[in-house]
């Protein structure tokens, strides 16, 4: 097992009993850097997790914040299972919390971690860590299987979201073919993604589903850098959306509505009308967004965490 050390700012081998778990983190609200804040995980309109820009886990509820650091390593995904579970994927392992105290649940570092409505649990690694192996494994907590799409002849080398259903879809980039993997948990297919210029390619930089199961990608095309496509799979077919081709960080809320994080603005979609909800040209960056079962709406930005009221 391999960790990022960051005083040195090089990889190092993990020897046996330097494995540290996630442990609390006095630190105060005031100092927490929040400048390119990383996954933001929203609970409830009283409780919502993020990643600060430093790598420290944060948990604000009732007010109050609570941080916690993995170990020397940084946090690199959250989740949120139906039950309420947390879980982070972290360079130092993957680990849950139960409201009172976090379990190691594996070793390997993990770079990033979706849990579906089913409660199946995805996790993912090995981008840019020594040796260069890029893993997918899906478990409940206390098993877990690998899944390796490149016996499919594909690789896990894009962003990837799990479905309701419990499946996955992972984006396949720099092979020529611009195709989504989609993986039941025991074998892959590949999917093509149509519908965009001929002769273009399209570089995925977002994977997200919908609770209706819909699958939505949306990147650059290759070689046209400034040149973004949304589009939307059904399961037979796909629909070019450009609405949501601009932006970062996407959530989707119990009503179905999309939600993107642009930088300079904060924005939403129905399905069939774009809302923007903050257009800013100078001001604090918006980098996540993520919307609670309740229907809450909480984003991060430069100056910290925030909710905004929606009608």
């Amino acid at each position: 097992m391999w960790a990022f050390d960051a005083r040195a700012w090089q990889w190092r081998e993990l020897l046996p009993g330097d494995v540290p778990g996630i442990v609390a983190a006095p630190i105060r609200i005031e100092d927490v850097d929040w400048a390119d804040s990383g996954p933001l995980v929203a609970v409830s309109a009283r409780e919502v997790w993020a990643v600060t820009g430093t790598g420290l886990i944060g948990r604000l509820e009732d007010r109050v914040w609570a941080f916690y650091r993995p170990g020397q390593g940084f946090a690199g995904g959250l989740a949120a299972a139906p039950d309420g579970t947390v879980w982070a994927a972290t360079y130092l392992g993957v680990f849950s919390f139960d409201g009172e105290q976090w379990t190691r649940r594996l070793d390997s570092a993990a770079q990033a971690v979706d849990v579906a409505q089913d409660g199946t649990v995805w996790i993912s690694g090995g981008w840019g860590e020594p040796p260069p192996e890029s893993w997918l494994a899906r478990g409940d907590g206390e098993s877990w299987v690998r899944v390796d799409p490149t016996a499919q002849g594909g690789a896990p080398s894009g962003p990837w979201a799990a479905a309701p259903n419990g499946e996955v879809w992972i984006a396949v980039n720099g092979w020529g073919e611009d195709e989504l993997m989609h993986c039941d948990g025991a074998t892959c297919e590949v999917v093509q993604i149509g519908d965009y210029p001929e002769g273009f390619g399209l570089w995925v930089n977002a994977v997200w589903t919908t609770p209706n199961g819909d699958v939505w990608v949306k990147g650059n095309l290759d070689g046209f850098w400034g040149q973004y496509m949304a589009a939307r799979f059904d399961g037979e077919v796909w629909t070019v959306d450009n609405r949501l081709a601009v932006g970062g960080g996407v959530a989707v809320g119990p009503d179905g509505v999309v939600w993107t994080a642009m930088g300079s603005g904060l924005a939403s979609i129905d399905g069939t009308e774009w809302t923007y909800r903050i257009t800013q040209i100078e001001g604090p960056w918006i980098y996540a967004v993520d919307v609670a079962p309740d229907g809450t709406v909480w984003y991060t930005d430069d100056a910290g965490l925030h909710t905004l009221d929606t009608p």
